[in-house]
Order: C-alpha cells, then structure tokens, then sequence
C-alpha cells in the first residue's frame, strides 16, 4: 500500500511504501509499524484477516486465502502487467491468468522435523513448528495423511526434512531427510512410517533417509517437480504447442522431462539437459520405459557449462531455470527460432526477458499460470521468436 504512513511516535511519513502482509494494493487497512527503512517501512495488519484454513497467516504458506478465487486471480494479471511496465517492457499484452482449482491442487508438500519427531511447517519468520491439523491446500491424501497427527520416534538427533507427494497414481509417497542416525533409531523410524502406511514399502536408503511407498515407480521423491498436475498439464500443453512445427528441441533445466517427454510425443526429436543425478536417472529410464530413447537425448551437465559448448541449431527451445532465472545466459540462447521461457519469480523474469529482447529475441505471448493458488505467487510462460 502506498499513502500516509503513520510512524511509532505519530511522526508522519508521506508516499511511502509500506509492506504489509496480507494486505493487497490500493486497500484502506490499520497496520503498526514494525521495521522503519529510509524509502520504505514494514508494517503488520492490527486485525488479521480469516480464510478457510484455520493456520491461515500463521503457517508461512497462503498469504492471500481472505480473497475471493475471482479477484485473486484478477490481482495477478494487474500484478504480472504493472510489473512489466515497471520494468520496461510496457507494450507486452498479457493473456488470462490460467486458473486452478483454489484448493487441494498441492501435490507435494516439504514439512519439517523437530528433535521430538513431530511434522509440521515453520511460521513467517521463526523456526518454530506449527503442527498442521489441516491443510485445505493440499490434495486430499496428503491432507487426510496430516490430519491423523503422524509422528516419528523422538530419538531424532537434529531434526530433519520430510516430503510428502501423490503420484499421478494417486499414491502417497514420502522420505524423511535427517541428520546421521544410529541403526536402531533409522528402524524405530522406518517402523513407525510403516505402521501409518498400510501397504507401503519402507525403505531405509542411508543411514540420513528413510523413502516409502512404491520407490521404483516414483524416484524423484525430495528433487523438484511442479506442485500443482492439473496447472502444470496445462502448462506443458501451452509449451508443446508453442513448438508449431518444429521438428527438433533443446530443453535447458528439464529436470526428470516434465517437457521433454510431451514434446517427444508429439513428434520432436528433443536433447534434455540437467545437472540433478537422480532427475537425469529417472528421464533416461522413464524414456527407455516409453521406448522413446531415438528421439530423447538426456545429457547430465550444468546449463551454463552444455552452452560454452557452443550447441547445434535447433528450431525451439524452452528453458524452465531455477528462481534465480536465466542469469546472464541470454546472449548465449542464439541458435533457436523460437523459444518458451517458464519464469517462477516475477522480477526476475522481468530482467530475463530483458537481456533477451536486447539479444535479439522478440517477445510474444506472456501467458500466467496460477500454479500456487492463494499465494500471491505467479508462474510465466512467454513465447519467443527471433
């Protein structure tokens, strides 16, 4: 919110910008100073706002559950258009924000452990530990998962990590991430998981991780995939037919080939980089599975070392990088026609598409997926052409 701000001793601070959680642009609301800068001031709602979850502002998750699914999607594009003009980029028409269902689109979610074994979220800004009983978020198996109050045995020496994931079989799969544990702790564990997951096959991979749930089917449990199926199926098919024709493709970042294999079924011959060991193993034995290994070429290698290598022509390209975005990679990406750049930090797709426009990339669709729903996140699919 911009306006009057009034400070801790009733000193006025006219135009500022103030950053307030859970408060949305141009709105009227009583909030306290809590951090003062020179240009700008932190600041804290005097009342929160409800939502339909009772952890809402308490969590670190939704920052925007108050707001009607209608007008949060409707702030999103208002949000994705003023930050590309802000940015310089002012004549770029952006599409509807492609919507999701508002809740139980999440199909993975990272929990933390404490030394007692219980699971649970860090609130905003402290290492504390909410222990979720509800996450309406969340795919319905994962959250009825949450709701029966697992724990592990409170012999966990320095806490750790847990992922929950529903796989597109809707299965539920997990593995615990933790500091080096004796054998009988990593079993007492293993023990308690397999108790809570009837059926499951537990599995104590290291003496730090324990994995369950069907391991041979989905490998890639605790490495990056999108949250969101039904919005990143729509996002795959918005990057497949971007393709046009095309016959041949690079894609940089492709991970285990969230891209890669739609863009091989519908008839490309596609090269897939990444550097993530456990991502490349499952592309290459997901390709030999479909029988697609002639036209999918899976290579381990970092994005910025498989460039200096100078890469032969393609006729498209898509680059799905990190959230630290492209970096300075653009001048590099000349040897394609057209290209699909999926961005999941807004500013820095601003400064991406930037440094491509200056590197003789012409901008066309700039299309927003709603892959985080009541979040005040957006993720961006543009298409490119030289």
């Amino acid at each position: 919110m911009v306006g009057k701000i009034i400070g801790p001793e009733g000193s006025e601070r006219i135009g500022m910008t103030a950053f307030v959680p859970f408060a949305t642009p141009d709105t009227e609301a009583d909030a306290t100073i809590t951090v003062p800068h020179k240009r700008h001031v932190e600041a804290t709602l005097t009342r929160l706002p409800k939502g339909k979850c009772q952890h809402f502002t308490v969590c670190g998750g939704c920052d925007i559950q108050h707001l009607d699914y209608t007008e949060q999607l409707r702030l999103k594009r208002e949000m994705v258009a003023s930050a590309l003009q802000k940015g310089g980029l002012p004549d770029l028409e952006v599409a509807k924000v492609v919507a999701s269902p508002p809740y139980g689109w999440r199909r993975r979610v990272t929990l933390h452990v404490n030394f007692k074994g219980e699971i649970g979220y860090r609130p905003r800004g402290t290492h504390d530990l909410m222990i979720p009983k509800e996450c309406p978020v969340s795919d319905p198996v994962i959250e009825a998962f949450l709701k029966k109050g697992f724990k592990f045995p409170a012999n966990l020496p320095h806490g750790g990590t847990f992922y929950l994931e529903v796989g597109d079989d809707g299965k539920l799969y997990g593995m615990l991430r933790t500091g080096m544990m004796d054998k009988e702790g990593m079993l007492a564990s293993a023990e308690a998981l397999d108790a809570r997951v009837a059926g499951g096959v537990v599995e104590v991979a290291r003496n730090s991780e324990i994995r369950f749930g069907d391991i041979d089917n989905h490998p890639t449990i605790g490495s990056f995939s999108q949250a969101n199926g039904e919005i990143n199926k729509k996002l795959q098919d918005a990057v497949v037919a971007g393709a046009g024709n095309a016959q041949t493709a690079l894609d940089l970042y492709a991970g285990a080939g969230n891209f890669a294999f739609p863009l091989v079924a519908a008839g490309l011959g596609v090269t897939a980089v990444e550097s993530d060991i456990a991502l490349v193993t499952a592309a290459r034995d997901e390709a030999r599975k479909r029988g697609m290994t002639a036209r999918l070429q899976v290579i381990r290698e970092r994005v910025e070392v498989y460039l200096k290598g100078e890469p032969a022509p393609v006729e498209y390209l898509v680059a799905d990088p990190p959230r630290a975005g492209l970096g300075n990679l653009a001048p590099r990406l000349t040897f394609a026609q057209n290209m699909a750049l999926i961005s999941c930090d807004l500013a820095v797709a601003v400064r991406d598409l930037k440094a491509l426009q200056e590197s003789g990339w012409k901008i066309g669709r700039v299309i927003p997926f709603d892959m985080f729903p009541q979040t005040a996140h957006i993720e961006l699919l543009t298409l490119l052409s030289r």
